[in-house]
């Protein structure tokens, strides 16, 4: 299983100023999936409503038990690099969220927001 974490977020206009609360979590996935999961925690963390737009640059990890605990240690490609890929996401209210999701053998679920990749900057240098 592949493992992400945030290396930093940045909103849009504000140029080069890095977002100081970011919490300290893996998101699994493709590096798109967890960036969209990544959004979510960030604007449900910060209680924005409606529409939050961010850059966020992910960077792959490994968990690997060392004394008895799970360390976290960045996968490095074969240049030694950390592998840190980039994307610019938006999160909007949800115009179908009157139409519930029916995932199988369970309640409907409504969605409020909707989460999209506006821009993917591929993988980027840290």
């Amino acid at each position: 299983m592949r493992y992400f974490q945030i290396f930093s977020v940045t909103k849009p206009g504000q140029g080069n100023q890095k977002t100081k609360s970011m919490p300290n979590k893996l998101f699994s996935g493709t590096p798109s999936q967890a960036a969209r999961k990544a959004m979510t925690a960030l604007c449900d963390n910060k209680k924005i409503r409606g529409v939050c737009t961010l850059t966020i640059a992910m960077r792959e990890v490994k968990r690997v038990m060392r004394d008895g605990e799970y360390t976290v240690i960045p996968v490095l490609d074969s240049d030694n690099m950390e592998i840190i890929r980039k994307y610019k996401i938006k999160r909007v209210l949800n115009e179908n969220a009157d139409t519930p999701v029916v995932f199988e053998g369970t309640t409907p679920v409504a969605f409020r927001y909707k989460t999209d990749v506006v821009e993917s900057f591929g993988r980027v240098s840290p």
